[in-house]
């Protein structure tokens, strides 16, 4: 598979740069300028903050299909205008409701259940006004209407905690530009915390007044800025996994590579993309140690599960595969192809699997549960009828070596000159199957055995079978003889070749 290089879009953003309600941004490619705090100035930040204007024409509109978690396959206009995500992170900001009444407490709006706590006098939510806005400049198939929304709700979910890590970023940004003089970017000013009143000189325009006051109360105390300190060691740790996809999502880097290859990119292929190391004609080894780990394990767990043949690159993401090399879904993400697999799905699939798989287990233990409930006569003559099977497939092999050994006898008499009367008879074949006939319910029974519980001069199949586990060769034995009817072949002691020197 041949790499492409996939561009990305450099979008202007707003930020606030004065201490009240802030102010819109520019470039930053500008020098730093003094300005006094109402004065407007403008950055480059990462995103759009224009929300674009509403499609009036539904068919003109930039058909949306769900993919994955939180993913969107676009239409024809994949790459025109804006993406999924970026307009609804400008809803988002358009309808914050800034603090809300949760569960009897007063919070910053911070989760997509806050903003459908939100409702105005009609009794209609910021969520719902996100909801309907958005489908006014994108459509859905009517087919897939509600799988549609539930993604909607599942990409709101996501990018409201993207909002609110950003606003502190930059936050941190602007006071650096404005106080310090200084251009700095996202992940440098991750590093840095300010105090109160410099979190507050730096209110975004999106966000109410009181609400930023809360959240530059929250951002600068001691225990946050400590789990920040945690959250940034994890995400230098080995076992963190950035991709090179910039803000496009594997569905739509998937599109392209497919529209560049001329063929259908697989998932996994788009994943390994946003992964790949730098020797692009090894695509198993990836950018990270563990990324590179994570993707053998589930390599190894699919080709367990489908065949050594499977080709795991160009096939979709096997769900059994990916939930045992990951050990489950830990902190509700996957360890690899996170976001690409629909996790209500996945887990639908997974549980009908395991019923199956738990009904055979089921079964087993029934059966093994009756064979232990049996009847111990019942028991006993299940277990003569398996030892007397395997006395006869003995006494037939036995019989067979006889018939060759008596061959070579003769044989070596006939070389040696012996008169044939020397050679040892042959051994009797195994006694003629008995009549059956008409019996009453055989004792198979330990304590029993020699009488097997037949009528005079009758044997069943069961006696039979019994007997001849017990070792009793010969026909059926009467009902009122004990141990009778046991028959040996002759033996004699001594052996007729013994003699020739």
């Amino acid at each position: 598979m041949s790499w492409m290089t996939i561009s990305h879009r450099r979008t202007r953003s707003r930020t606030s740069s004065s201490a009240g309600a802030g102010q819109s941004t520019a470039s930053s490619q500008n020098g730093p300028s003094h300005v006094a705090a109402p004065e407007i100035a403008e950055i480059y930040l990462r995103g759009s903050a224009n929300l674009p204007p509403i499609i009036p024409n539904e068919a003109d509109r930039p058909l949306l299909i769900p993919e994955g978690k939180t993913q969107w396959i676009e239409g024809p206009t994949l790459g025109e205008g804006r993406t999924p995500a970026s307009v609804l992170t400008c809803l988002l900001k358009e309808h914050h409701p800034g603090l809300v009444a949760y569960r009897g407490k007063t919070v910053v709006a911070s989760t997509w259940k806050h903003f459908q706590a939100s409702k105005d006098s009609a009794g209609k939510s910021k969520a719902d006004f996100v909801e309907e806005e958005f489908w006014l400049r994108f459509r859905y198939d009517h087919d897939n209407e509600d799988r549609a929304r539930e993604q909607v709700a599942r990409c709101c979910k996501h990018l409201i905690g993207s909002i609110m890590y950003y606003a502190r970023i930059y936050a941190t940004m602007e006071h650096f530009r404005i106080v310090k003089e200084r251009k700095i970017c996202d992940k440098i000013a991750g590093r840095f915390y300010l105090s109160r009143d410099e979190y507050v000189a730096r209110c975004p325009l999106w966000c109410k007044e009181d609400c930023w006051r809360a959240l530059a109360a929250e951002w600068s105390h001691s225990d946050f800025q400590k789990k920040s300190e945690t959250n940034r060691a994890n995400r230098l740790s080995r076992k963190f996994k950035p991709h090179r996809g910039g803000s496009n999502s594997i569905a739509v880097i998937r599109q392209k590579l497919s529209k560049k290859e001329g063929r259908e990119v697989t998932q996994v292929e788009a994943w390994v993309y946003t992964h790949r190391g730098s020797n692009p004609e090894n695509p198993s080894a990836l950018n990270t140690e563990e990324a590179t780990a994570c993707l053998e394990r589930y390599k190894t767990k699919a080709m367990e599960l489908n065949g050594p043949d499977f080709d795991w690159l160009h096939s979709p993401v096997d769900v059994r595969a990916l939930y045992d090399c990951s050990c489950g879904r830990a902190h509700g993400k996957w360890a690899t192809f996170n976001g690409i697999v629909d996790d209500r799905e996945a887990m639908a699939e997974l549980k009908s699997s395991r019923a199956t798989s738990e009904a055979a287990k089921r079964k087993r233990q029934e059966e093994e549960d009756a064979r232990k409930k049996e009847a111990p006569e019942a028991r006993d003559s299940r277990m003569a009828k398996e030892y007397a099977n395997s006395m006869l497939a003995w006494g037939q092999v036995v019989q067979n070596q006889n018939e060759n050994f008596q061959r070579f006898l003769q044989a070596l008499a006939a070389h040696t000159g012996l008169p044939p009367s020397l050679v040892p008879p042959p051994v009797p074949p195994p006694p003629p199957p008995p009549a059956y006939g008409v019996s009453t319910t055989s004792n198979a029974s330990a304590e029993n055995a020699g009488t097997y519980g037949s009528v005079a001069g009758v044997e069943s199949p069961e006696d039979t079978l019994h007997r001849i586990a017990h070792g009793v060769f010969g026909g059926p034995v009467n009902a009122t003889a004990s141990g009778g009817g046991n028959y040996s072949p002759p033996q004699d002691d001594d052996f007729p070749l013994s003699p020739i020197r």
